[in-house]
């Protein structure tokens, strides 16, 4: 959500893990008094998944000040000969 009266170049990172971000529409630009929306693919290396279900933090970003963090899941396999 922008809420300013100025459009905003967006960025997302991984906070909390390892691995990238790729946005499918290409750019994120937020528009004055608007709400982005899109889809994005989360490749986190396979060492890093300890659980089926991987909490995970995005950080929306404006060049170098954080905007906003998104908390979601990303749901991965496991490896069933991987022993914790």
């Amino acid at each position: 959500v922008n809420k300013t009266f100025d459009e905003v170049d967006a960025k997302l990172e991984l906070q909390n893990i390892e691995g990238e971000i790729r946005l499918l529409n290409g750019s994120f630009s937020l528009q004055p008094q608007g709400v982005a929306e899109g889809q994005v693919n989360v490749i986190i290396p396979k060492e890093k998944i300890i659980r089926l279900k991987t909490s995970i933090e995005i950080a929306v970003k404006s060049g170098d000040e954080v905007i906003d963090v998104i908390e979601t899941s990303f749901l991965g396999t496991l490896d069933k000969r991987k022993k914790k």
